[in-house]
């Protein structure tokens, strides 16, 4: 239910979630964890199929490479398993944070493991209803690209608690579309805080993205062959040019965990009736509790 004075605690929702990445560091460890796994899988891919492009078939060398080919290929799915456990650990430890409890990367790993099977469902419909809008949205030019983006835009705001749900609801049956209800349900109680928290992490974002499309035209030349040039030669690995870049990556990083931190903020605010601390004091209920993950 929409309550007097929604959207500024909305906005206090989202601007005390670095506060709590502060007081629990250790919730940062899940996505550089996610992150390595996914490096971890792709790279031997990688450099496997590079060798098989520069390896003479008759050698030696090249039976090697055919041994080891089913691991090289099994490895990506190895870090995709892994990086989408990362994703449930950190939203199960992330709501234990919330409840002013610490944090435990192995808690949270054997609480992801539980519900492996929700998790990994999930992930690949997500990933295959993403690459079926990409897919059809590129058919149909310029209206095609401004549907993808709309539809995309839709998709995240209907699945925006979609990640606590698999990690707070009881166990069942992996159902995709279920969980999108159920985000759905959860989004329509606190529809004026969602929509504002998601409005707001996007214009976090933007900076990202002007850097990320400037750097994509200096690079591909269309503003001017000259400064595409020294873009290329100097600027890039210049220290200018490295600070940038780290400083963009942790920019994105930290606004990703600031809107995991709100999302499971709102999703104890939509299931709880309570603002957890400190998002907004003054209407914080000083003996709530998160309630116990049903047992399986």
């Amino acid at each position: 239910m929409h309550k007097p004075g929604a959207l500024p605690r909305s906005w206090s929702l989202f601007r005390a979630s670095l506060h709590v990445l502060r007081a629990h560091p250790k919730l940062v460890l899940f996505p550089l964890l996610a992150l390595g796994s996914f490096f971890g899988g792709l790279m031997p891919f990688l450099l496997m199929f590079r060798l098989m492009r520069v390896i003479a078939p008759e050698s030696a060398q090249a039976g090697l490479v055919i041994i080891l080919l089913p691991v090289a290929l099994l490895l990506p799915f190895v870090g995709y398993l892994m990086t989408s456990l990362m994703s449930g650990a950190f939203y199960h430890e992330c709501v234990r944070a919330l409840a002013g409890e610490p944090v435990s990367l192995w808690r949270g790993f054997r609480a992801a493991l539980s519900r492996i099977r929700s998790i990994v469902v999930w992930h690949l419909f997500s990933f295959l209803a993403t690459y079926l809008t990409r897919l059809v949205g590129g058919q149909f030019g310029l209206g095609g690209k401004i549907a993808e983006a709309m539809v995309g835009l839709g998709w995240g705001v209907a699945s925006f608690f979609v990640g606590p749900i698999i990690m707070r609801e009881p166990k069942g049956l992996p159902d995709p579309i279920g969980l999108v209800r159920k985000s759905t349900a959860l989004l329509r109680a606190t529809w004026g805080e969602s929509v504002v928290g998601f409005v707001g992490m996007s214009l976090l974002s933007a900076p990202i993205w002007i850097i990320v499309v400037t750097v994509a035209l200096l690079a591909r030349g269309a503003l001017g062959a000259d400064l595409a040039a020294y873009f290329s030669r100097d600027l890039f690995l210049s220290a200018a040019g490295l600070a940038v870049i780290a400083a963009v990556l942790l920019w994105a990083v930290l606004v990703g965990l600031a809107g995991g931190v709100y999302r499971c903020a709102l999703y104890i605010y939509a299931t709880e009736g309570v603002v957890p601390e400190p998002f907004d004091r003054a209407a914080m209920d000083a003996s709530w509790k998160v309630k116990k993950a049903p047992a399986a």
